[in-house]
């Protein structure tokens, strides 16, 4: 058995899981070779079906297992004939060998079966176990059918298109973030410019408001005044201009992305 190629499960299984593949594929016989299905494989496995399916259809696209098709008592199971293809044109069947009862098949009793084809086991692995399990490999569960079959991949692929939307949706969030991360950072810097100019602003104004005094009142009234607008200015610099002109990019990255 080629083990290197099963290495492509390491995302859909754990390296128990995988060993417990080589395993089985170790134990088959020759008979059920062909027989294997996503039924046995969940049961060996100890996994759900869509897992299962998961697994096969990976085996298959590196060649480990190839498909083909048959069709199923609907009475009691028992895989009756092999199709080249999934359709009963030109098929005519009317009773079971297995449970010797009349039987009408459908498009319902189609199964999905897969041969294992990349394959080098030893002759004694499997043999003794032959001719006590061969009947019973030849039964095929009802949810190894088509119709289960195509319905399990159509909800792989809807959960694939649904990852990669949301991966779609992350990489956009992403981007989106970082972009308004950049317009924070950017603000930022514009608003620090804007509060220093407007402390200089502030600074001339006070010593030109100082200097006014001084002309018209003297010394008497200059103290008092500069008392006041020492209190003024720097609340007016720190509180009012910084809550205006925000320096803090985190703050300015939360007001924009409630924007948007």
């Amino acid at each position: 058995m080629c083990y290197t190629c099963l290495s492509v499960l390491d995302d859909t299984l754990n390296d128990e899981k995988i060993n417990k593949l080589k395993g089985y594929f170790l134990e088959l016989t020759p008979n059920d070779r062909d027989l294997i299905t996503v039924s046995k494989i969940a049961n060996a496995l100890e996994i759900d079906s869509k897992t299962a399916v998961k697994v096969i259809l990976k085996c298959e696209s590196e060649g480990i297992l190839q498909r083909h098709f048959g069709i199923r008592c609907p009475n009691c199971g028992m895989l009756i004939k092999d199709l080249s293809k999934p359709s009963l044109e030109g098929v005519s069947l009317h009773e079971c060998y297995g449970c010797d009862e009349e039987i009408n098949v459908s498009e319902d009793d189609i199964v999905v079966l897969f041969r294992l084809i990349k394959v080098e086991i030893p002759f004694e692995c499997g043999q003794q176990r032959v001719q006590s399990i061969e009947e019973r490999t030849s039964i095929v569960a009802q949810e190894d059918t088509l119709k289960v079959f195509k319905t399990m991949c159509e909800v792989i692929i809807s959960d694939r298109n649904d990852n990669r939307f949301k991966a779609y949706q992350e990489k956009i969030d992403k981007e989106k973030e970082k972009k308004i991360r950049r317009k924070a950072l950017k603000q930022a810097d514009r608003n620090r410019k804007i509060n220093i100019m407007l402390v200089i602003i502030c600074i001339i104004i006070d010593i030109l408001v100082i200097y006014a005094v001084y002309s018209k009142y003297g010394f008497s009234k200059v103290s008092v005044f500069t008392g006041f607008t020492g209190f003024i200015v720097p609340f007016v610099c720190n509180y009012i201009f910084r809550e205006i002109f925000i320096v803090d990019s985190r703050r300015i990255e939360e007001k924009l992305l409630l924007k948007e």
